[in-house]
């Protein structure tokens, strides 16, 4: 039964995850509009005068992975349908891994700040939330509305059975 609503907010879930891996999450301006620094799964990308790029560094490599595995988890769930416990225990899991990677993006933001904005990391500067941070809050919305149909099934699904 794949074609039930569950399975669009599931695959709509897994693409907005895919998605926000190349997008930018955040942001940092300092108070001179020439120095800015952008953060998403990737790479790090700080410009005062010219650019410089940090690609994948060791700090980055968890957020990548929790990234792909929660959109894979949140793909896994479509063709959960037989077990139903299941689906929505994937889905909880993915959507307290969207909170987390949204945690975790903040910490290398602020840590990276550090590292680049000559070791003040809160002193000049305010964050901005991008497209890629609003892609995994919709993941996250995703993933409890799937969840939310999925028990509507369940219950659906129990009282026939008390009816026989």
């Amino acid at each position: 039964m794949i074609q039930r609503i569950q399975t669009i907010y599931y695959l709509l879930g897994s693409l907005s995850l895919a998605a926000s891996a190349w997008l930018d999450a955040l942001v940092a301006t300092n108070l001179q509009p020439s120095e800015t620094m952008r953060v998403n799964a990737f790479e790090i990308i700080y410009k005062q005068q010219a650019p410089v790029v940090q690609n994948l560094s060791e700090k980055q490599i968890p957020i990548t992975v929790l990234v792909f595995f929660s959109a894979l988890m949140c793909f896994m769930a479509i063709f959960m349908y037989q077990n139903r416990k299941m689906q929505m225990r994937l889905g909880k899991t993915v959507a307290t891994l969207c909170l987390g990677i949204l945690v975790a993006y903040s910490l290398l933001a602020f840590m990276a700040s550090a590292q680049f904005m000559h070791g003040k990391p809160f002193a000049n500067y305010g964050f901005t939330p991008q497209l890629g941070f609003v892609f995994i809050l919709l993941a996250f919305v995703f993933a409890l509305l799937g969840n939310k149909a999925v028990k509507k099934d369940e219950d659906l699904v129990r009282s026939a059975d008390r009816i026989r």
